[in-house]
């Protein structure tokens, strides 16, 4: 396990992957859209799980709840998507006890699941038993895993502001905007490390950036 985010990858890294990425060069699994994981051919289904994710990015978590059942309805053994659910509750809400059941059923499912979505729920789960710093090194290892997942650098991001490791956080943050510098959640969490640390003209301009790329200030406290 590293010791310090910086030590993750470097940002030439990230830029090399990125552009190997662009040209096919990664293996399947790292560049297949969140959509092509959901293991079905039902695109009703698939409609459902889709915006139900989105809903929950944008702590809408009634709405998302709401159609992740509806996919789980048309298919019972939806991993992700009981997984997701756990999400809602015990991430972006505050009803970690909720959470648990559903991270739990996605485990049972664990043959539905790719590795990758296996270290998201273990993840999540880490954060639905308030065990931050254990969120932490899953998120961590996560991002060595899988470095193009812009979702995990923002998690991590957010776990190292609530423990008050602040340098930390920026970094990551940096890093996860190497991958997507379109990332509103992340541009947010930049904004507010720097407002954290009184650097408020650096807050201005990442502001000024959020801005100018056209993104919306939707991230989950």
């Amino acid at each position: 396990m590293v010791d310090q985010p910086a030590q993750i990858l470097t940002q030439v890294d990230l830029l090399s992957l990125k552009l190997a990425s662009h040209l096919g060069a990664l293996s399947e699994q790292q560049n297949k859209r969140k959509f092509n994981q959901v293991m079905t051919n039902n695109w009703r289904l698939i409609d459902y799980y889709s915006l139900g994710v989105e809903k929950a990015q944008q702590c809408k978590t009634p709405e998302a709840i709401d159609l992740l059942k509806k996919a789980i309805a048309l298919d019972p053994e939806f991993a992700m998507a009981y997984a997701r659910i756990g999400y809602a509750y015990g991430v972006n809400g505050a009803e970690p006890e909720k959470a648990k059941p559903y991270l739990q059923k996605g485990f049972q499912l664990s043959d539905r699941l790719t590795e990758r979505d296996k270290h998201y729920i273990d993840a999540w789960y880490d954060m639905a038993n308030l065990d931050y710093l254990a969120a932490i090194n899953s998120f961590r290892d996560l991002i060595i895993r899988y470095p193009l997942e812009v979702e995990a650098y923002w998690r991590l991001a957010r776990l190292l502001v609530g423990e008050q490791r602040y340098d930390e956080a920026l970094e990551v943050a940096k890093q996860g905007l190497v991958i997507d510098s379109g990332a509103k959640d992340l541009y947010n969490t930049l904004g507010g490390i720097y407002t954290d640390l009184g650097r408020h003209d650096e807050a201005i301009r990442n502001g000024a950036a959020l801005c100018r790329d056209g993104a919306r200030r939707t991230q989950c406290a």
